[in-house]
């Protein structure tokens, strides 16, 4: 059949025409698309609006390159918002979306009850799995229960269902979730399919299973320190200094994995990202994400070489596989510097990973069509994928894998020497994961991580109030990471990172998101801003147990436990945090990480102030001191520092660091008999 999903299509329009948008006979309804958007899709809804009666029109302008107000510059507003004001209701699917933007305020002065259904970005595999395999009805329910809920009831909530809402008190949580939290004998991909499929159970993403995703800031900052620390350790950049004249080579431009070209321009080098998938290019190209285009990677390789003998900062899109570009590197000799990958490898095999040989639309044909043939030829291609990481580290490139799992599907392949013991993956792999070499040891294990927060007023302002605020929080002569920090705040404004939503991501350590969230509280108590929503991404100094990422830099055998990420969450419910969620997956998959976050409203209030002082060090000292307990030596420190500054209160239990020699001496003598 040629047209992919025809018959899950319909359906979907449907559902999101009666049970969605409900739209009425005779309603008028405008369906607003840019070019980037799936014409079948588009289609499908105005068909499904056009049978339910509707008067139905459908307005395509080009992609803009920007979202909401920055999308003004490349569409006509006016007639759009106009035309918008004119109809009752607005489906709007744009990948580049003009929500909140001039468009938008002119169709709600016009009709202030115009009803909006935002829908952006979906093509049609994407239409099916959210709204063909979604339970409208459930989601209404959700929606009722946190209208009606109170500040003395806690709403429960398992997988997506919301259990109820049961009586608590008020500096109890208002929200407690958890995700995909499977028994230790069910806890893999399978069992957990099985249970997903039939309602019981969902995957627990992070910071989107916690209500707080903020699109792809996070991990821009992430990247950002990633490779502005790798410059640092591994090719002698200095502490001031940035990675101009120095070239990052990867791929993936998808939803977390676009954040790399954004980065490696903040640090001031030259990347290249590899992508098979040409709408996810034309995307962050058309949002400013991308700078340059490449079809080839002869034509890609070179605009690198000539940036970098410029020291200007570039990101380059290459369309197509990354194995073929890694090839062409070896076969010509080129000299890569640093070297990752942020392809899906989390879900390989269904359709994360794109082999060697298929264009996108071929493996998006084969994965429906010829499932086993698709996963043979993922493991093929993760097999030569590594083979040619492996000569490029020989050759001198520094390749660290950036916590998507691609050693571990590397390792599932077939490939048993990527393991340091050759055989299985208990001892870790040959190459270190960006938390065992970098992000760990500089960054987590002092405590620094993604502190974040967001303006529930909406307003911008309130942004660039919050940012000021946190700025001066933060002493930029204390260590290199308060700089980095520092230089990131105060170009946050510049660099245009807000998605949508008035948020802002920020790495901090645990004293300082302390200060700045008393900061920000203080703010609202003044009337200076509106309410503040604090979190922290999932992905964090001991928020989660990862072995294969945020737990990968500790060696005293506890990496794959899931005490730490479970006692955060608890404890965060014992001091009061507005919403608590524990996750199963996250971005390497069932069973292979246990994550948690928080979300606390700042009310101005004084008992807030209480919530702030007592959850919101315990929520990242938990992690340093499970850091600190295996020996890590920032940890260590970091400890006895906050074990001085809070004796009498708090005391950290430090480990007895025993005498390797003696130890040593003692073996050979009495061992070795």
């Amino acid at each position: 059949m040629d047209n992919l999903f025809e018959f899950e299509l319909a359906k979907g329009a449907n559902i999101l025409v009666n049970e969605l948008a409900l739209i009425q006979k005779n309603e008028r309804v405008i369906i607003t698309a840019d070019t980037l958007c799936d014409s079948g899709v588009i289609n499908a809804v105005a068909g499904a609006a056009h049978t339910a009666g509707a008067k139905v029109a459908v307005m395509w302008y080009p992609v803009p390159r920007g979202v909401g107000k920055d999308a003004d510059q490349d569409i006509s507003y006016q007639a759009i918002g106009e035309a918008i004001g004119a109809s009752d209701v607005w489906l709007e699917f744009g990948y580049n979306w003009i929500l909140y933007s001039t468009a938008q305020e002119i169709a709600l002065e016009r009709n202030p009850k115009l009803r909006h259904l935002n829908a952006v970005g979906l093509n049609r595999e994407m239409f099916v799995r959210l709204i063909v395999k979604s339970n409208p009805k459930l989601q209404a329910e959700f929606q009722q229960k946190l209208e009606v809920l109170t500040d003395e009831q806690t709403l429960v909530v398992m997988s997506g269902h919301p259990l109820g809402l049961f009586h608590s008190h008020k500096q109890a949580p208002r929200v407690v979730i958890t995700n995909g939290l499977m028994v230790g004998e069910g806890d893999n991909p399978e069992t957990w399919a099985k249970a997903t499929a039939m309602g019981c159970s969902s995957y627990g993403q992070m910071t989107a299973g916690g209500w707080m995703y903020i699109g792809p800031q996070g991990i821009v900052h992430g990247t950002f320190n990633t490779i502005l620390n790798a410059g640092r350790k591994f090719l002698g950049i200095a502490v001031d200094g940035n990675l101009a004249g120095h070239l990052f080579v990867t791929s993936g431009l998808g939803g977390m994995s676009g954040a790399q070209p954004k980065a490696i321009e903040i640090a001031g080098g030259v990347g290249i990202i590899a992508e098979v998938d040409a709408s996810r290019i034309e995307t962050r190209h058309s949002q400013g994400w991308v700078s340059l285009v490449t079809e080839t990677p002869k034509e890609a390789f070179d605009v690198a070489s000539k940036y970098m003998e410029k020291k200007e900062a570039i990101s380059i899109a290459f369309h197509g596989n990354i194995v073929d570009l890694l090839e062409y590197a070896v076969v010509n000799h080129i000299n890569i510097e640093l070297l990752s990958d942020q392809t899906s490898c989390h879900v390989p095999y269904d359709g994360g990973y794109c082999p060697q040989g298929l264009t996108f639309e071929q493996r998006t044909e084969m994965l429906n069509h010829d499932h086993e043939k698709f996963c043979e030829l993922v493991d093929q291609s993760l097999t030569k994928h590594f083979h040619l990481i492996r000569i490029l580290v020989e050759r001198g490139a520094y390749f660290f894998d950036y916590g998507n799992a691609f050693m571990k599907a590397v390792f599932d392949a077939g490939n048993k020497d990527i393991a340091k013991n050759g055989k299985d993956t208990t001892e870790g792999f040959i190459f270190p994961s960006y938390v065992e070499d970098i992000l760990g040891p500089e960054l987590f294990d002092y405590g620094y991580g993604p502190f974040r927060w967001c303006c529930l007023s909406g307003k911008h302002e309130d942004l660039i109030k919050t940012d000021h605020a946190a700025m001066e929080i933060i002493d930029p002569n204390r260590r290199f990471q308060d700089r980095d920090n520092w230089v990131w705040i105060r170009d946050a404004e510049k660099n245009k990172l807000v998605v949508g939503t008035q948020c802002r991501i920020l790495y901090q350590d645990a004293l300082g998101r302390r200060d700045i969230a008393l900061r920000f509280n203080e703010m609202v108590r003044n009337g200076d801003i509106g309410p503040v929503m604090l979190g922290r991404d999932h992905h964090d100094t001991g928020g989660t147990d990862s072995p294969y990422r945020e737990t990968s830099n500790i060696y005293d055998g506890s990496n794959f436990t899931a005490d730490m990420a479970t006692q955060c969450y608890a404890g965060n419910a014992a001091r009061g945090m507005s919403l608590i969620a524990l996750h199963n997956g996250g971005g390497t998959g069932i069973g292979k990480a246990i994550n948690g976050g928080f979300g606390l409203v700042l009310d101005g209030s004084e008992l807030t102030d209480q919530i702030i002082n007592e959850a919101i060090p315990w929520d990242t000292m938990v992690g340093v001191s499970r850091r600190n307990w295996a020996r890590n030596e920032h940890s260590m420190e970091t400890v006895a520092e906050y074990n001085r500054r809070f004796s009498g209160m708090d005391t950290i239990t430090m480990p007895y660091i025993a005498d390797d020699k003696l130890i040593d001496k003692v073996f050979d003598k009495y061992c070795l008999k």
